[in-house]
């Protein structure tokens, strides 16, 4: 009778050695999936940012386009890059909206600045720099002198912009 107690508790100690190895392996395998769960999470949250900050442009732009008073410009590239172009709409309060699409890969340090210009006095707008495939969108407000028959450029200038253009012009609207 002593040794089938002592087989048994032999048994019953490799047993619990066992499930106790289990159970550090099925709590690993648990840990590193909330990891990668956590991790899918944050993705999955950037991305609904990135596309609530997208929805929020695009209602501001159809607000923008389907006011009475709006209007709009196209920007052509000139040879520095002739396949962008851009869509500059505003309204008479000046609140403006530009679209671009196709502009070269901006260098480090530097950005797009749109410019405001009539009767040849250049007046700054705001920097943007656009994504890999060379789209960007930004809001600006128009001067009160530049809203009527103004002319829009668009220069490669330093990051931070600047008060007067530097840099050769890539898009230009029509006088």
């Amino acid at each position: 009778p002593g040794n089938v107690w002592s087989s048994l508790g032999s048994f019953g100690a490799v047993a619990a050695v066992i499930v106790f190895a289990a159970l550090i392996v099925g709590l690993v395998l648990l840990w590193q999936q909330n990891r990668s769960m956590q991790n899918e999470l944050a993705r999955l949250a950037t991305e609904t940012n990135q596309l609530h900050a997208q929805l929020d442009r695009d209602h501001a732009m159809g607000d923008l386009l389907t006011s009475p008073d709006a209007r709009m410009a196209k920007l052509a590239g000139t040879n520095i890059a002739p396949g962008a172009h851009a869509m500059l709409a505003y309204d008479k309060s000046g609140r403006a909206m530009l679209m671009a699409k196709g502009l070269p890969r901006a260098p480090e340090g530097m950005a797009y600045q749109l410019w405001f210009i009539k009767d040849n006095k250049k007046m700054p707008g705001k920097v943007f720099t656009p994504d890999s495939a060379g789209n960007g969108t930004m809001e600006d407000q128009i001067p009160d002198d530049a809203r009527n028959a103004a002319v829009f450029a668009i220069t490669l200038e330093p990051k931070a912009g600047v008060q007067a253009p530097t840099g050769s012009i890539y898009l230009v609207s029509s006088s």
